[in-house]
């Protein structure tokens, strides 16, 4: 018997009786609350073969095959079950939109590896309400504990004052409701340790599905932005370690009898402040950070940020460094004293800084939030006063909650960011503290102590002249070292590398071919352009960009295939575009007539580090972007994308955890595999599958399909992995898949010559296709690809003079609602 994980999917044989497909129903007797049958088919797929979709309820129920008449014909027995599968974690077949990380480089969803380039991810900050719920979990051996509930509500009411102050108002944490479950197995089948000499136990998805279906029953999870997950040990010293991550689960609810839904998790121990040193709110807070971007600060670095931001050291509930505050839009730039030595020098000036804890709205008419200094494009310091505010001379002062505990008080903080991925293992975060500069004040500068660097051109200083609680004076010189001629500032060659999060396209790597559209095209003549900046003072000369590419792949490892160099020179403050000749594969296939297809490749480029290069942390970038139809022959066809995952580690085996979220409703998304166990350093193929659901009967009175055709779905695939010395899972890469649906098309009535081309373009049922674009290629031995066009009449036909006789015409799928095809023609 078939045995299916809950919200999992399986192909299964079904018996006929000898009738066609397209003259027998298939059905779960006991109702589509329990399971469902896709109405799409694979590609050549056997016609006695049914994907079956399993809902929330486990049991097992009757798939029944019947005539058009009603009669049965066949019926197969098949299980829903939550034990997950002994090896690999269970599949997932998804419908309806459930976007948790943000699009198009937006700062503000759990685990984004990606310090932002621009230091900003875009106009729309990290505000408004989130709304947090608590869910009390125990296990067939584990309780809650009494006292766990009101510790947790306390620790989110003290979480949701600290946000409120450090973001001055900007965000709320709303406390949207709780729920106790119970789950049927024992605590340890939903925990697996970190790594394999870590002794932390981190709980697994399995709990966190599990635990939802259950509370929904008593909270409405569709409306809930974050959930707390709050689990009882078993006792022996055991307990589930405080994680962040986040996922898409079945809820039992929706068209089908169950819908999804996306969202970040925190996982608490319910006995965290009786086996740890830190208080339950303090740790929930670090935990809440990560659901809105925030990374892990704290590590093996010796200038770790340490107790001055809550992200590297909560048990002092400092507050946020000034370098977070920035990206997440509770600090305006331009309340800062921004430098840019390149352009302005030399520079002599005090300057009043703000305490961080004063500066909401912005600070007082001419004081600043903090010192912005370029270092080079995407390095930069900051400097920021901290000190703790003594209201009506209480210490510390009951309106402050942050930075009563700081390491030191009243001094000015410098530290250095650089931006880029941070792919696992990581060893530099992005905020570290900066270097002592040799006189033994760090980077913790009171009264009286100064920051101080030359490259032996200049010497850039900042003195801290006087502080008080409210705000510290400073003075800030720029000056050329003495007797010495200053050179200009070195090259910066650069390029911008992908967003991460809901987003694997470098804005700076593009494809062009004939299709005109930003995608591989399989088997032509393609051309991969990468634009590089020089953000430098001096001009880059002899520049050289290199091209790899690898298997459409969410790690950014894996085995990668070179392509060559490009060489160029890029003008100071301008930019160049390189470029690279690429003919992926064609597809392998014996018909003549088949769709065109688009190749799925990972894109890399390289930029080798020029003399004098003041950061080589942007040379590198990659764009993981496909393009898949789904054509409608009514159905819908089902169509797949080949993912490949690789480990990142080569010393030691990982569980690499995948996530799959889609932004629209009428389409179903399906990932083989949760997760999967991966030796030291190997590449796995996973299967990812896409569909429309806009003519299944359950979806057709919810979906239009003509707004699909307009709107492509965009499926985004991420793999995270338990980083050592991290709480929260961090990405290793992710995909992005644009997912088109449109009428399926064919290439009929075709007669070509070695002078002349013409043929008909008409829909699966025949319909003529006016006005599209057709495309006419050849290729001779040692000459480039010949590609010329025609346009269809109103009947779908086209014909044209051409220069050489096409090996193959093509219709790229250029008007909305039409997919695209493509026929081979034997040579003569």
């Amino acid at each position: 018997m078939v045995s299916i994980h809950v919200g999992g999917y399986a192909r299964v044989p079904v018996d006929l009786g000898g009738l066609a497909r397209q003259d027998v129903r298939l059905r779960v007797a006991e109702g589509p609350a329990f399971a469902a049958v896709s109405a799409s088919a694979d590609a050549g797929a056997d016609p006695a073969e049914a994907m079956l979709l399993a809902g929330p309820h486990p049991g097992t129920y009757t798939l029944e095959v019947r005539d058009l008449g009603g009669g049965l014909v066949s019926s197969t027995a098949f299980a829903v079950t939550e034990d997950p599968p002994p090896h690999d974690g269970p599949p997932t077949a998804f419908t309806g939109a459930n976007p948790m990380y943000p699009r198009s480089g937006a700062w503000g969803s759990v685990l984004n590896p990606m310090w932002p380039a621009g230091f900003t991810y875009g106009p729309s900050p990290v505000s408004g309400p989130r709304r947090v719920a608590i869910v009390y979990v125990g296990t067939r051996d584990s309780a809650s504990a009494p006292a766990t509930p009101a510790t947790y509500r306390t620790a989110l009411e003290t979480t949701r004052d600290y946000f409120r102050e450090i973001s001055h108002g900007a965000l709320e944490i709303v406390p949207a409701g709780e729920a106790t479950v119970r789950l049927p197995r024992r605590w340890n089948r939903y925990h697996e340790p970190f790594g394999p000499a870590d002794g932390r136990q981190a709980a697994t998805h399995e709990l966190i599905g599990e635990a939802m279906r259950r509370a929904q029953a008593d909270l409405d999870l569709g409306g809930v932005d974050t959930c707390v997950f709050v689990v009882a040990p078993p006792g022996r010293g055991r307990f589930s370690w405080p994680i962040a991550s986040g996922g898409t689960y079945q809820l039992p609810l929706g068209p089908l009898g169950w819908s999804w839904k996306s969202l970040p998790w925190v996982v608490m121990p319910a006995n965290w402040e009786a086996v740890g040193t830190r208080r339950a709110f303090q740790t929930l807070t670090h935990e809440i950070g990560h659901t809105i971007g925030l990374g892990d600060m704290y590590g093996a670095d010796p200038r770790d940020i340490g107790g001055w931001d809550v992200m590297s050291d909560e048990a002092r509930y400092s507050g946020l460094s000034l370098p977070h505050r920035v990206v997440l839009g509770w600090t305006d730039r331009a309340w800062l004293r921004r430098y840019d030595f390149t352009r302005e020098h030399p520079v002599d000036e005090e300057v009043v800084l703000t305490a961080a804890g004063l500066t909401g709205g912005g600070p007082p008419p001419g004081e600043r939030a903090g010192l912005e200094v370029e270092v080079a494009d995407g390095w930069r310091y900051y400097f920021e006063y901290r000190s703790r505010q003594h209201p009506d001379g209480a210490d510390p002062g009951p309106a402050q909650l942050a930075d009563q505990n700081l390491p030191a008080d009243r001094v000015v903080l410098g530290t250095d960011v650089v931006a880029g991925w941070y792919r696992p293992p990581v060893v530099r975060r992005p905020i570290r503290l900066l270097a002592d500069d040799g006189d033994g004040e760090g980077a913790a500068l009171p009264a009286g102590a100064d920051y101080e660097e030359s490259d032996g051109d200049a010497s850039f200083r900042v003195h801290v002249l006087a502080a008080d609680d409210d705000r510290a004076r400073v003075r800030v010189t720029y000056r050329p070292t003495p007797g010495v001629v200053p050179r200009p500032d070195g090259p910066d060659p650069s390029i911008r590398p992908w967003p991460g999060g809901g987003d694997w396209r470098s804005p700076d790597v593009t494809i062009s071919n004939a299709t005109g559209l930003p995608f591989p095209w399989a088997g032509h003549d393609n051309v991969i352009v990468a634009t590089v900046r020089n953000r430098g003072a001096v001009d880059a000369t002899g520049v050289k960009v290199g091209f790899w590419v690898k298997d459409f792949s969410v790690s950014a490892t894996g085995p990668e295939t070179f392509l060559g160099w490009d060489r160029g020179d890029v003008p100071a403050g301008g930019e160049r575009a390189f470029r690279m000749d690429w003919r992926p594969p064609a597809a392998r296939s014996g018909l003549w007539f088949l769709p065109l297809t688009f190749a799925h490749y990972c894109v890399v480029v390289r930029i080798e580090p020029v003399p004098g290069e003041r950061s080589t942390a942007d040379n590198e970038a990659q764009t993981n972007f496909t393009l898949v139809w789904t054509a409608a022959a009514s159905p819908y066809d089902r169509q797949a994308v080949p993912v490949t995952v690789s480990n990142p580690y080569p010393d030691r085996p990982v569980r690499v955890n995948l996530h799959a979220e889609q932004t629209l409703d009428g389409f179903r998304t399906y990932l083989e595999h949760t997760w999967v166990r991966l030796a030291p350093g190997e590449t796995r193929a996973v299967e990812v599958m896409v569909e429309c659901v806009a003519r299944e009967p359950a979806f057709a009175d919810r979906v239009r399909e003509a707004e699909l055709w307009r709107t492509p779905n965009v499926v985004t695939v991420v793999a995270t992995v338990a980083d050592p010395g991290s709480d929260v899972l961090t990405p290793i890469g992710g995909g992005t898949i644009e997912v088109r649906a449109g009428l399926a098309t064919g290439l009929t009535e075709l007669d070509v010559s070695e002078t002349s081309a013409s043929g008909r373009l008409t829909t699966a049922e025949g319909d003529p296709v006016a006005g599209a674009t057709v495309l006419l290629t050849s290729r001779d031995a040692g000459r480039a690809e010949l590609v010329e066009r025609a346009t269809t009449d109103v009947s779908g036909r086209f014909s044209t003079l051409v220069r050489r006789r096409p090996a193959e015409i093509a219709y790229p799928g250029d008007l909305m609602g039409y997919a695209p095809c493509s026929a081979k023609l034997s040579p003569v």
